[in-house]
């Protein structure tokens, strides 16, 4: 109980949405999940940091690799969290404070956890890389879009079904579950990136290479988002319920994302249309029907914009560096609906 405590002291300072839906998962899941978040989020910390040059930040990450490996000393621990740009934000640097609780953790999670938890931490901060060099530093078409989002978030889907399944996905038999999973970190990232255009390029981030094109890519990750919900067992109804929240609130807010952007006035709704707009979703959670009127009636109002012809995202085989980073081999069809080639 006091590591659920301290996860969602951190939670509530770094991810206030994420904070929000965690508590619906049982004990056990929600400890699992709250420090995968967690450790996710340093390694988003070492990507967004303004390092003094690429080298220390790349240091950085093959440090925290390490640590994700093998277990290191307090003092190991403390010695590298000293090393970041004093530039991080107080959150972030709180949360780096408790690193060595983090790490020793996770080394201590029984193994069903801490495989697939390593692993995809190890395949994110390897896709990280790749996007932090300087040809790489702007997202230039959707497909170098779809790249990034998997590897930031379609991976934290995969991870979540394993720990929610407690069993690893294998090819071919959970193709369809691990195609939906990485949808629907897709479609929660994307979200994520139309919500804060402009204050990531006031920051120097550019993610967005046609707004247009991600409203229109947004519907097919829906689909196979909600498709991911609706699929899950009875028997993990409060996993169900924390993706549900997470998706349907995603999808509601959309239109007051786009109005702040419009308007480049920030739109907040209001908690209580947030609340009752979610105690709906909750009172159909176990029926999937009435689950799928609500999602209907959301996603025909995604906006559908005259589209272009993005020939750069045309290509003939996987990217080696994707091969290299991620240690699945997907087939061609899997990355096709992704988006990534």
């Amino acid at each position: 109980m006091e590591k659920i405590v301290l996860y969602q002291s951190h939670l509530e300072r770094v991810s206030r949405s994420f904070a929000f839906c965690i508590p619906l998962l049982r004990a056990e899941l929600r400890h699992q999940v709250s420090l995968a978040y967690l450790l996710f989020r340093i390694a988003d910390t070492i990507e967004d940091s303004t390092w003094p040059d690429l080298q220390q930040q790349k240091n950085a990450f093959q440090q925290f690799l390490g640590f994700i490996s093998e277990p290191a000393t307090a003092e190991q621990i403390k010695n590298y969290t000293q090393l970041f740009p004093t530039t991080v934000p107080d959150e972030e640097k709180i949360l780096l404070n408790d690193l060595t609780i983090l790490l020793q953790d996770l080394h201590d999670l029984p193994v069903e956890a801490l495989v697939p938890l390593r692993q995809s931490l190890t395949d994110m901060i390897k896709g990280m890389q790749h996007f932090a060099t300087p040809d790489n530093a702007r997202v230039k078409t959707m497909a170098e879009l779809n790249q990034y989002c998997f590897f930031v978030a379609g991976l934290v889907g995969e991870l979540l079904t394993e720990l929610a399944l407690k069993r690893r996905l294998s090819l071919p038999n959970d193709e369809a579950v691990l195609l939906n999973s990485h949808h629907f970190g897709l479609f929660l990232q994307k979200i994520n990136i139309l919500k804060d255009q402009s204050k990531d390029e006031n920051e120097g981030r550019h993610f967005v290479p046609d707004r247009q094109l991600i409203w229109e890519s947004l519907k097919e990750n829906s689909d196979h988002g909600f498709s991911y919900i609706s699929q899950l067992p009875s028997t993990l109804r409060d996993y169900k319920l924390f993706c549900a929240y997470s998706f349907f609130l995603g999808l509601f807010s959309l239109s007051y994302i786009e109005n702040s952007w419009l308007s480049k006035m920030a739109t907040r709704i209001p908690r209580a249309i947030v609340t009752a707009f979610l105690a709906q979703v909750e009172n159909k959670i176990d029926d999937n029907t009435a689950l799928e009127e609500i999602y209907l009636k959301y996603k025909n109002k995604l906006a559908s914009p005259t589209l272009f012809v993005d020939l750069k995202t045309i290509q003939l085989e996987p990217l080696q560096w994707f091969k290299q980073s991620y240690s699945r081999t997907l087939p061609m069809m899997h990355l096709k609906s992704l988006g990534i080639i």
